[in-house]
């Protein structure tokens, strides 16, 4: 069994502030990248980083969350 797995990181779940490339065909992705975010701690709560599985033929799966 293979993913195309990439990384989605949001404020608070709703908010979009960076994502990933895709790595094709593997379940051990390692992303080497760094990003900057301003973020408003007074309005911030967490930062949450949502892992998916692209799928070219339907819609993408997620494959776990962290915060």
């Amino acid at each position: 069994m293979c993913s195309d797995p990439y990384c989605v990181v949001s404020t608070d779940g709703d908010v979009e502030v960076c994502r990933t490339s895709v790595h094709d065909r593997t379940l051990s992705p390692v992303w080497d990248c760094h990003v900057s975010v301003d973020v408003d701690c007074r309005r911030v709560v967490a930062l949450e980083f949502q892992v998916w599985d692209k799928d070219m033929l339907s819609s993408d799966d997620i494959m776990g969350v962290a915060r």
